[in-house]
C-alpha cells in the first residue's frame, strides 16, 4: 500500500509540474522559469479559496429545504464563485505591485504572466464552486468509472427532486 501511494503521489506531482518540464525542454532559461513559478504561485490563490469553500458551499445547498431555498442557496453560491473572476483584471492593472509585495522587485518580470494565470485560477475556482453547487442540488452526473473509489455506473450522483 505504501509503495502504491508513493508511486501515485510521485506521478501526480509529475503531472502537476509538467509545465515546468516543457518550459525547460523548450530551452527557457531557469530564471524565466522561476518568474513563471512565482506568478503561478500567486495565481493559485483563487483556486485554493475555491477548493476550501467547495465543501461548505455543497453542505449549505444540501441543507436547504425545498426547491425555492435550494435555488436561493445556488444563486448565492454561483455569485460567490463569480466574485473571483475580476482577479485577472485586478492583476492586469496592479500586477507589478502585487508581485513586488509578495516577492520583491527582483521578480517584477512575473507581473506580465500574472494576469492570464490569475484569470485561469479564477475560472478554476468558479468551476469548483459551481460543481459543488450542482452536487448539492443533486444535478451533477458522474461520467464513466465502474466500481472502486468514487466510481459509479454513470448515473446521477444524487436523486434530484423538483426545484419549482
Amino acid at each position: 500500500m505504501t509503495a502504491r501511494f508513493a508511486v501515485n503521489s510521485s506521478a501526480q506531482r509529475l503531472v502537476e509540474r509538467v509545465d515546468l518540464l516543457l518550459l525547460r525542454g523548450l530551452g527557457v532559461a531557469m530564471g524565466d522559469v522561476g518568474l513563471y513559478v512565482a506568478a503561478q504561485n500567486l495565481a493559485m490563490v483563487p483556486a485554493i479559496l475555491g477548493g476550501a469553500l467547495a465543501a461548505p458551499v455543497q453542505a449549505r445547498v444540501l441543507a436547504a429545504k425545498g426547491g425555492a431555498e435550494k435555488m436561493a442557496q445556488a444563486r448565492w453560491a454561483i455569485g460567490l464563485s463569480l466574485a473571483t473572476l475580476p482577479a485577472g483584471l485586478i492583476a492586469a492593472v496592479a500586477g507589478e505591485q502585487m508581485v513586488a509585495l509578495a516577492y520583491g522587485p527582483k521578480f517584477a518580470g512575473s507581473a506580465a504572466l500574472l494576469a492570464p494565470l490569475l484569470m485561469a485560477g479564477s475560472f478554476h475556482a468558479t468551476q469548483m464552486l459551481t460543481s459543488a453547487t450542482l452536487h448539492g442540488m443533486g444535478l451533477m452526473v458522474r461520467v464513466g468509472g465502474s466500481g472502486g473509489s468514487g466510481g459509479g455506473g454513470g448515473g446521477r450522483a444524487a436523486e434530484s427532486g423538483s426545484l419549482h
